[in-house]
């Protein structure tokens, strides 16, 4: 790679002028040099070497006809390009043919300048890769595009609606929450293509995370009152899992409702939850419940205790190591050996 590099310019494109488009030649050895050199780049510290590559990269983009040639070069920027290619790139958006590896590049490089272009690009109804483009505004949590979220929310393609749904999870901004509350209304809050009731929640996690309380426990408490059926079960189980996330031992009074649902999967989800909670206080809480419980959550219940692995529990559990409940004698076992390891 140093000695393709010490080619200068001139020879670099002797190279490149090697590379054709599909089923006109044997370019292998071309395009292998060219691909080596990007990842040798990547990780080297000489920045007039990428410059230069950049350039040329962006050279041969922009010339030419073929579109997989285009397509070549253009990728390479992936691992070695700068806002400078972000910038170059834009206008590729545009092209059917050419509008995903543009997207690649410009979220590999990010920044403040990728965030502008890529919500600049969704103002267009026309743009050939929206899905995509939202997509890479949502892992950037990008709020500057809501309103163009909003129309792509209603898009007649199914991928291109959830991605929309997805953004407009992560934005955080008040203007997602009633399509997305709409939209998994108008699913039953069961799960589709769209993932339109998994991106409500999500929503619901990022207003806790922003400070929206309020707003989370709406939307945790409406889904788990909605969702009763095997076909929503595991989108109670989420609201379920984001409200114990927020709330600790303050969800404790939904947890032993929880607790007592007919299906277990929904059971197992409460008592997941509490696992993540910190501290002896929950342990206390279960411990003071169990004499409680429904006899079919008990199992769980012990079972879960032992996961906590705190002594704590040892006196209940190995009282129900006695218990008349074959299920509950064998969680109970396996608590004692959770807790109490070799001893």
């Amino acid at each position: 790679m140093a000695e393709i590099i010490g080619l200068g310019e001139y020879g670099i494109r002797m190279i490149c002028d090697q590379i054709i488009p599909a089923g006109t030649g044997d370019d292998t050895k071309a395009r292998f040099a060219a691909a080596s050199l990007s990842r040798y780049l990547s990780a080297n510290t000489n920045p007039e070497a990428k410059t230069l590559w950049e350039k040329i990269c962006l050279g041969y983009a922009a010339s030419g006809e073929d579109y997989g040639v285009k397509d070549f070069f253009i990728r390479q920027l992936q691992l070695t390009g700068s806002s400078e290619a972000v910038f170059a790139l834009k206008d590729y958006l545009m092209s059917r043919e050419l509008c995903n590896p543009a997207l690649a590049v410009i979220r590999s490089v990010g920044g403040l300048g990728a965030e502008e272009i890529l919500a600049e690009a969704l103002k267009n109804p026309g743009l050939p890769c929206a899905a995509g483009v939202m997509n890479a505004l949502a892992l950037m949590r990008s709020p500057l595009a809501v309103n163009e979220y909003i129309r792509f929310a209603s898009d007649i393609n199914v991928n291109t609606r959830a991605s929309a749904f997805n953004a407009l999870a992560q934005s955080g901004s008040p203007l997602a929450y009633p399509v997305l509350h709409d939209a998994a209304k108008d699913v039953g809050y069961r799960w589709e293509h769209t993932g339109a009731t998994a991106s409500l929640l999500e929503y619901a996690r990022n207003a806790g995370l922003a400070g929206d309380l309020k707003t989370m426990d709406r939307i945790c408490n409406l889904v788990m009152a909605k969702c009763n059926d095997k076909t929503t079960i595991q989108n109670k189980s989420a609201a379920l899992k984001i409200y114990t996330g927020f709330h600790g031992t303050g969800a404790m009074k939904v947890l032993f409702k929880a607790a007592g649902h007919p299906d277990k999967t929904y059971r197992e989800a409460a008592f997941q939850a509490s696992l993540l909670v910190p501290g002896k206080e929950i342990i206390n809480k279960w411990l003071d419940f169990y004499p409680k419980a429904e006899s079919f959550a008990r199992p769980g219940i012990i079972y879960m205790l032992g996961s906590f692995g705190d002594e704590l529990s040892l006196p209940l559990v190995r009282q129900a190591m006695n218990d008349a409940d074959p299920e509950v004698r064998a969680a109970a076992v396996t608590a004692v050996s959770k807790i109490s390891g070799n001893k």
